[in-house]
């Protein structure tokens, strides 16, 4: 007996039915995967922020300074901008179109990424050069970008309105980072630099919705006095490190080199920002 097509197709129809398993899955098509593979959006109030941090052997100390002749740091208020050089700290925006001396020292194509704050490490790049985290931040939100490791002591020349000595324990330096979109589609980052320090312990904090929260963690010491300030489109970039000659600045602390002679460099990048109002009803 012959059995049509149709009849076979009827047959299995029947009997995945009757096994309640089974069912019709349509073939994915490309503008399925691709809408399926698309990153998730960014909210309205959100920007997409990539933050380098980059280990300067000696060897590259003398390109890493010629890298500053390409930045733009004439941006800063000149009070501002004094404040942070009596403190150790340099800052300047790269447009973005990127240098191609800066773009090879910071190696940014084979940045490993980070991923939910932890460190991607494999057996090739145990202590990678080049370090990227990749964060969406609200306007409301503030980021921590811990820099560097934690040192045991640090004994520091703060200046402000006079020049004192003070020292710290457990020492971890932090930039605090926000940022909020600006018309024109462009973003205004605020920068500043935080000392968080001493044993960790249950605190009280001030959440940004008014209620006081129990955290773990160590006694802060924000610098509003040296917050830096900078309006950015996408693809551009804030880039933060210290003078050579700063030995116990608080700019030191965060830039300055460490036991195998490197010195730190951290770089943030406007990498999205939300579409206009305007583009988004074409």
């Amino acid at each position: 007996m012959r059995i049509s097509h149709c009849t076979t197709a009827a047959i299995v129809a029947c009997a995945c039915a009757a096994l309640g398993g089974c069912h019709s899955v349509a073939p994915a098509t490309s503008a399925g995967l691709d809408a399926l593979l698309k990153p998730a959006a960014i909210r309205r109030d959100q920007v997409l922020l990539e933050i380098y941090q980059v280990r300067v052997p000696p060897e590259r100390a003398a390109a890493a300074a010629a890298t500053w002749s390409a930045v733009d740091e004439q941006f800063l208020e000149p009070e501002l901008r004094g404040r942070l050089l009596a403190n150790g700290f340099r800052a300047g925006i790269v447009g973005r179109t990127m240098p191609d001396g800066l773009a090879k020292m910071l190696n940014l194509a084979d940045a490993p990424a980070e991923a939910d704050g932890e460190q991607v490490i494999d057996q090739q790049a145990a202590n990678p050069q080049v370090v990227k985290q990749v964060k969406q931040l609200g306007s409301q939100e503030e980021l921590q970008a811990q820099v560097g490791p934690l040192q045991k002591s640090l004994q520091l020349l703060i200046s402000d309105e006079t020049v004192h000595g003070k020292s710290y324990d457990q020492a971890q330096t932090t930039y605090l980072v926000k940022g909020s979109s600006q018309a024109g589609q462009r973003v205004r980052l605020q920068v500043t630099p935080e000392l968080q320090h001493g044993d960790m312990r249950s605190r009280y904090t001030d959440s940004e919705q008014g209620m006081f929260m129990l955290t773990v963690s160590r006694e802060r010491e924000p610098f509003p006095d040296l917050r830096i300030e900078a309006e950015l489109a996408p693809g551009d970039s804030l880039l933060l490190g210290g003078l050579a000659d700063a030995s116990g600045s608080l700019g030191d602390a965060f830039h300055g080199k460490n036991a195998a002679g490197e010195t730190r460099l951290v770089l943030i990048r406007v990498a999205k920002v939300p579409e206009s109002e305007i583009l988004a009803e074409k």
